[in-house]
C-alpha cells in the first residue's frame, strides 16, 4: 500500500471535518425551517434530516481516523527511527499506552508504508528494521570516477513526522511519511 504525505493526510481531513460539520449545520437548517413551516412534510424532513446527520457523521468520523493514524505516525516513528527504539514493551512504556493498542498502531504504521520493509518479530516483541545502506560523502567520492557528480548527504529531521533521513541533492522526500524535506 502506497503511503500518503502525512500534511496532505491531515489537510485532507480538516476538509473532511470542516464538510462534516458544514452537514450538521445544514441538518439544524433543515430543522429550523421546518419548524417555521409547520408540520406540512414530516417524512421529506425526516428523510434529509437522517441524510446530513448520517453524512456528517461519516464524514466527522473519517476525519478522526485520519488524525489519530497522523498523530501515531508522528509519535512511534521519532521513537522508533530516531529514538532507535525497537521492543514494544519499551516503546509502550515510552508512550504510556498499553502493548496491545502500541502493538497494533505500529503494525498499521507497518502496512500504511511509513516504515519500510519493517515487520514486528512475534518472538522477541520488537521491530525489525531493514539495514539501509547510507552513502557517506566518502563512498561518494570512491565511486566519483563513474559519476559525473559528486552528491553530499547530510541528515535532516522530517518536519511532519520527526524521522531523521540521510539525504543528498535529489533526495526531496522523507523516507517514512512521504513529505516534503525541502
Amino acid at each position: 500500500m502506497k503511503k500518503f504525505d502525512l500534511k496532505i493526510s491531515l489537510i485532507i481531513g480538516k476538509l473532511l471535518h470542516i464538510i462534516g460539520s458544514c452537514s450538521y449545520a445544514m441538518a439544524v437548517l433543515t430543522l429550523i425551517i421546518f419548524l417555521d413551516d409547520g408540520f406540512d412534510s414530516l417524512d421529506t424532513v425526516i428523510i434529509v434530516l437522517a441524510f446530513f446527520i448520517v453524512v456528517g457523521l461519516a464524514l466527522c468520523n473519517a476525519a478522526k481516523k485520519i488524525k489519530v493514524n497522523a498523530d501515531n505516525v508522528r509519535q512511534y516513528v521519532p521513537i522508533i527511527v530516531n529514538g532507535n527504539v525497537r521492543k514494544l514493551d519499551n516503546i509502550a512504556e515510552t508512550t504510556g499506552k498499553p502493548y496491545e493498542i502500541v502493538k497494533s498502531d505500529i503494525q498499521k504504521i507497518i502496512q500504511k508504508g511509513y516504515l519500510k520493509n519493517a515487520y514486528i518479530d512475534e518472538s522477541t516483541h520488537e521491530i525489525v528494521l531493514p539495514v539501509t545502506k547510507v552513502s557517506t560523502v566518502e563512498n561518494i567520492r570512491n565511486n566519483a570516477a563513474s559519476a559525473s557528480k559528486k552528491l553530499a548527504t547530510r541528515v535532516v529531521a522530517c518536519p511532519c513526522c520527526g524521522a531523521n533521513n540521510t539525504i543528498d541533492e535529489n533526495s526531496s522526500e522523507c523516507e517514512y511519511c512521504g513529505s516534503s524535506l525541502n
